[in-house]
C-alpha cells in the first residue's frame, strides 16, 4: 500500500480557460513567427548581394 494519500496538485488555471497556458501557446508562438518573417524580409537583400548567391539569366 502506498504511503499517505497525497492529492494531485491543482493547476492555477481553469480547464478550458482562455488564459490557460495551453490556450496561450498560439499567441506566444505567433510573436516568434512575426519576428522570423521580419528578420528574413530585412536580410533577403543582404543575402542576395553575397557572392555565394549567383543566378544566371535564362535564355
Amino acid at each position: 500500500m502506498p504511503k499517505g494519500n497525497k492529492k494531485p496538485k491543482k493547476s492555477r488555471s481553469r480547464p478550458g480557460s482562455l488564459l490557460a497556458p495551453e490556450a496561450m501557446g498560439g499567441i506566444i508562438a505567433g510573436k516568434g513567427f512575426d519576428f522570423q518573417t521580419r528578420y528574413a524580409a530585412c536580410y533577403v537583400p543582404v543575402w542576395l548581394l553575397k557572392e555565394a548567391f549567383q543566378h544566371r539569366a535564362l535564355l
